[in-house]
């Protein structure tokens, strides 16, 4: 048997998408309109779901679906209401589940197939109880992206500051018989040493639920992304046919620094298309 023969990185990452979150970056969704212009040079783009409420939502999404390569929704609830929906009553179990199919409904009409609910699945993962009312409230709205095709992302951080394991939600997923269910994973490099920086390590087999990856970074603490953060991530996920993206979640809180982050981060990516295995361009 001929074994098959692995392109140079900038091969892998030339194929790669990437983009910026916006949504899990907080940005203001006033500011959207102004930032959407300086995107246009990236393949993906998380948009928070509050863009829904702006009287220019329908142009604007439209220009991001023919744009952009990847097009996906932040939290479809705000994450501290997430957090707390599984010690709440069944009422409000069924409230949620008509709100989302509502939301779900109407981003499969515009043309938007992946959206994200953040209930905090590191914590969630500590708790079988927790564990087990997210459950409930997740079979409730399995039907809407069953019937869809909407993908619903459960973010996950990653180092886990916990008790809690990529074990644990991979068995979780599979539990659920959600096929619609897949994860988002949240990496935090600052937090990860470079010799630790080993995604079958860090993931397991999580890294087969994997639709979406963010890089997270405090950019008012002057941190900034290098490839060794992320080209780890790109060649594992390559051989498991990934074809999510991959996107950086710059925290900030002044409102220029997004875009001068959004700048390193294409220029990284030019990086990583461009280098040869020796590190010259």
């Amino acid at each position: 048997m001929i074994a098959s023969v692995r392109p140079p990185f900038s091969g892998i990452a030339s194929k790669a998408s990437f983009g910026m979150a916006l949504a899990a970056s907080g940005v203001p969704v006033r500011n959207i309109l102004e930032y959407s212009e300086s995107l246009k040079g990236f393949d993906a783009v998380e948009f928070p779901v509050e863009i829904l409420e702006l009287k220019e939502a329908s142009k604007l999404l439209a220009g991001a679906i023919n744009g952009f390569q990847y097009l996906q929704i932040g939290s479809i609830i705000d994450r501290e209401v997430a957090c707390n929906l599984p010690y709440a009553s069944e009422s409000l179990y069924y409230e949620f589940a008509a709100y989302t199919e509502n939301i779900v409904q109407l981003l499969d009409s515009i043309g938007i197939h992946a959206v994200t609910f953040d209930p905090g699945m590191n914590s969630v993962l500590t708790d079988p109880r927790t564990l087990a009312s997210t459950l409930r409230m997740l079979k409730l709205i399995a039907p809407v992206l069953q019937r869809t095709g909407v993908v619903l992302l459960l973010p996950f951080s990653l180092p886990c500051r916990g008790k809690e394991t990529p074990e644990q939600l991979t068995e979780f997923l599979r539990t659920s018989m959600i096929p619609n269910l897949k994860v988002r994973l949240d990496i935090h490099p600052h937090e990860i040493s470079r010799e630790r920086t080993l995604p079958d390590r860090l993931a397991g087999t999580l890294l087969l639920e994997v639709r979406s990856v963010l890089f997270r970074y405090d950019a008012d603490s002057g941190n900034v992304l290098i490839p060794e953060h992320v080209k780890p991530w790109i060649e594992s996920l390559y051989p498991l046919g990934f074809h999510g993206p991959f996107m950086a979640a710059p925290a900030s809180s002044g409102a220029g620094r997004f875009l001068h982050e959004a700048d390193e981060w294409s220029a990284l990516i030019h990086t990583l298309r461009t280098e040869t295995e020796g590190g010259q361009k």
